[in-house]
């Protein structure tokens, strides 16, 4: 009995870790919690435990992809710039398009390009 009183003991001990540093995005941390409370699961041959905390890393990976993700997109809104003239948006105001950025004075070229184009035919 006592046995399985220190299994649980580990598992809850890893889990209110892991709880913790996902509820606070530490999301590395979250992961290595995990992983300790698998290999210890897995040392005292606990298939719920393992089960879960294979669970918890998942979910733990999961969020670590997403803020991934997350910092990737703001860190290319930051750096956004004309895919004609390369200027950035502290310069020119630009539109953003599916693969491509235009900014205001490569509109006003194109438009004056149409524009004088009309008249010459």
């Amino acid at each position: 009995m006592k046995k399985s009183a220190k299994k649980s003991d580990y598992f809850d001990a890893y889990s209110q870790k892991w709880d913790r540093a996902l509820m606070d995005k530490r999301y590395r941390d979250a992961l290595m919690f995990a992983i300790r409370g698998y290999l210890v699961s897995r040392d005292f041959g606990e298939q719920a435990y393992e089960t879960a905390t294979l669970a918890y890393m998942a979910k733990a990976i999961d969020c670590l992809s997403n803020d991934a993700r997350e910092k990737s997109i703001n860190a290319d809104k930051k750096h956004q710039r004309c895919s004609f003239c390369g200027r950035g948006e502290s310069e020119v105001r630009l539109m953003a398009g599916a693969d491509a950025n235009i900014c205001n004075e490569w509109v006003a070229r194109i438009h004056s390009f149409f524009e004088t184009d009309k008249t010459s035919t």
